[in-house]
């Protein structure tokens, strides 16, 4: 014989929140491997400074992840045929910060952000 519980009820919960992620994104792409890896570290570069010019430490920005590979392209010739052409080098970097829910904080890293030569992809 099987046990069941049943449960008729219904709950509501809520909460006001207390922490705010934000989650970035840069991607880069370059012919040449090591200009590829500088345009990455030139635009985490800009992004800290950006963040530390509002109060932000420069160790309150966390990498997520961080991968580089080749891209390739398929082009016809004029033959019909298609072949494999190298398109570059593509360092994506996908970056966090968090901190503690302040609306006004929140509005002011957002601007900054936005303002950043660095133009990350960006989702709270």
């Amino acid at each position: 014989m099987a046990r069941v519980i049943t449960v008729k009820r219904i709950g509501k919960a809520s909460a006001r929140p207390d922490q705010v992620v934000i989650s970035m994104s840069l991607h880069m792409r370059d012919n040449n491997y090591d200009r590829a890896m500088d345009l990455a570290g030139q635009h985490i570069q800009r992004l800290t400074e950006t963040l530390c010019a509002i109060g932000f430490e420069k160790n309150d920005l966390k990498t997520a992840s961080f991968n580089v590979h080749t891209d390739y392209q398929n082009v016809k010739d004029r033959n019909g045929k298609y072949n494999r052409v190298f398109n570059g080098y593509v360092a994506d970097h996908s970056l966090k910060l968090e901190f503690d829910f302040e609306m006004q904080r929140l509005s002011k890293a957002l601007s900054a952000i936005a303002g950043c030569l660095s133009n990350p992809d960006l989702s709270i």
